[in-house]
């Protein structure tokens, strides 16, 4: 994941995976401090309809859903391997999260 900052104070986040690359102009967001800390944030997804906000923390083995438009922490769900690409169904039911060094990709249901 890189940051990028201009002099403007204008930001530009960009995540790239092995599954595609994700840009997200932050010139209009305010920025907010999450509520938990993170480790080692390795992938972000945005639900389907722009509300959640998915991230893998890769070394504290979790996934972590954020409210996109006010930063609060969600849900905090543990992953047993480390979490590492992330992707939404189409309807934003259900979430794909890859796991490092267990070669696997589990089915989070994250309806509510």
């Amino acid at each position: 994941m890189i940051m990028i900052r201009s002099r403007r104070r204008n930001s530009l986040l960009i995540s790239i995976t092995g599954m595609g690359m994700a840009i997200m102009c932050l010139s209009a967001v305010p920025w907010k401090k999450p509520a938990a800390a993170f480790r080692s944030p390795y992938d972000l997804a945005y639900s389907p309809d722009g509300k959640t906000l998915a991230v893998s923390d890769r070394t504290a083995c979790r996934l972590l859903l954020m409210d996109a438009a006010s930063g609060k922490m969600l849900d905090e769900i543990p992953i047993e391997g480390e979490p590492t690409g992330l992707v939404w169904s189409p309807d934003g039911k259900a979430l794909y999260v890859s796991e490092h060094h267990a070669g696997a990709v589990v089915e989070i249901n994250v309806a509510k």
